[in-house]
């Protein structure tokens, strides 16, 4: 994610009425935060985004959810001067013009992507529910806004980041207590 921020900030020219480097570093530090479908977070009216809390109305589940963002996430949102326009990031373009940006910006920041839009926004969401799971199940479900977390751990969390404690967490490694071997001459 640092990478993915740090090309972002670098980005010349505007979308629309911001600069692209501020368009894209909120985006991605809300999406980050939130867990949200790109989709529904395009569509967020600034109007909706009051003293660190976004709400997101039109998700896939149709509820509104209501999301806590860090004060460093609303630092950055605040400095957009948010409440000037309708929308919280107004996009000019069609979809397909957004998944291309995002595919150049993860390329100039040494991401690896593939070619289908799976594994643009969509990576960023389940590596957001995947760093909550670890932590507490609940929160993943609550962030997502599943009905039960099996759906959210199905189709969200990457084992490889949510994994529980296992043997190699809790024992001791036998092999890093060998004596050492001496050789006398």
């Amino acid at each position: 994610m640092g990478q993915l921020i740090a090309a972002a900030t670098m980005l010349p020219g505007d979308v629309g009425e911001m600069s692209r480097a501020a368009w894209w570093t909120t985006f991605l530090l809300a999406m980050f935060w939130s867990g949200c479908r790109v989709g529904a977070l395009l569509k967020s009216p600034s109007a909706n985004y009051r003293g660190g809390m976004l709400l997101v109305r039109g998700q896939k589940t149709r509820k509104s959810q209501l999301y806590i963002l860090p004060a460093s996430c609303c630092a950055e949102i605040d400095a957009t001067d948010p409440h000037a326009r309708e929308l919280l990031w107004p996009w000019p373009h069609c979809r397909r013009h957004l998944f291309a940006e995002m595919r150049r910006l993860c390329e100039s920041a040494g991401l690896p992507c593939q070619r289908k839009h799976g594994d643009l926004f969509h990576k960023l969401r389940r590596t957001t529910l995947s760093l909550c799971a670890a932590v507490d199940p609940a929160i993943a479900q609550r962030q997502a806004g599943h009905a039960s977390y099996t759906t959210t751990q199905n189709h969200y969390v990457d084992p490889r980041i949510a994994r529980g404690p296992c043997a190699a967490d809790v024992l001791a490694d036998p092999l890093a207590q060998r004596p050492q071997l001496r050789i006398y001459g």
